[in-house]
């Protein structure tokens, strides 16, 4: 899938996705979804709150 986006609002995007360690879709995917007031993916979230969510799952596991 293809769309336009203003180069502006692409490069804001692929700051965070830098920042964050993600692809720059995950972070619009993460954008559009909150703005809809929908779940947001894990694959969205950044780095650090996967690996400390993923901590928090095994060590309820345990």
């Amino acid at each position: 899938m293809r769309f336009k986006l203003e180069r502006n609002l692409y490069e804001a995007a692929d700051g965070i996705a830098a920042h964050e360690g993600v692809p720059v879709g995950h972070v619009l995917a993460r954008l559009i979804a909150q703005a809809l007031g929908e779940a947001v993916p894990d694959y969205c979230q950044p780095q650090g709150a996967r690996s400390e969510q993923l901590a928090l799952d095994q060590e309820r596991a345990a």
